[in-house]
């Protein structure tokens, strides 16, 4: 948890740090933007269930307001300990997103956006059962949509709230990832 408290403190304050280098890329606006939040994605391990967990990571835009392309990355990771049978499971994800995406204004300050792209996933799960693990490593890439909410907080920032979904199996819903987040970026609108 206290390397959670660091992580955060840090994402928090890149943004001030970077704002004297908010570049402009010929004529295109940039943004990064540090990311904090929730995810809850679908585990088939004992049993089919979710789980919630936290997530960080960045973000990068580059493009106008109307369409930008989005680089992302975000990292987390959950424990679940079952007691029949006696199991640990621990799960780190590493999610890499490449994409469109488009703001639109809703007026000076707010704005509304929407995304999608494909995510690339590698998980690495351990399973500890009677003090024996066992590791195993997958990879993916699934298709993403999602929206977004944002406030201008002057000419370089803004705040974002997002809820992106991961399709992992479109006929079935409850398989799919769901990522909420919150984000300060910097850069040129």
């Amino acid at each position: 948890m206290k390397k959670h408290i660091v992580l955060a403190s840090i994402l928090t304050a890149l943004p001030l740090f970077a704002s004297a280098a908010a570049p402009d890329i010929g004529g295109l606006g940039v943004k990064i933007e540090p990311i904090v939040g929730y995810e809850t994605v679908y585990r088939d391990t004992p049993t089919a269930h979710t789980t919630t967990r936290t997530i960080y990571g960045a973000r990068l835009a580059v493009g106008k307001p109307l369409l930008a392309l989005e680089l992302e990355y975000t990292k987390g990771n959950d424990t679940e300990n079952y007691t029949s049978p006696a199991q640990v499971i621990r799960n780190d994800d590493e999610q890499a997103k490449v994409g469109l995406r488009s703001n639109y204004g809703l007026g000076s300050y707010v704005y509304f956006g929407a995304r999608a792209g494909a995510q690339g996933t590698r998980n690495k799960r351990e399973v500890t059962v009677d003090s024996v693990t066992t590791a195993t490593t997958s990879e993916r890439i699934n298709p993403y949509a999602g929206a977004s909410l944002g406030v201008h907080l002057g000419s370089y920032l803004s705040l974002t709230a997002s809820s992106t979904m991961v399709i992992r199996d479109i006929n079935n819903l409850q398989k799919n990832d769901l990522q909420n987040t919150l984000s300060l970026s910097v850069g040129l609108r």
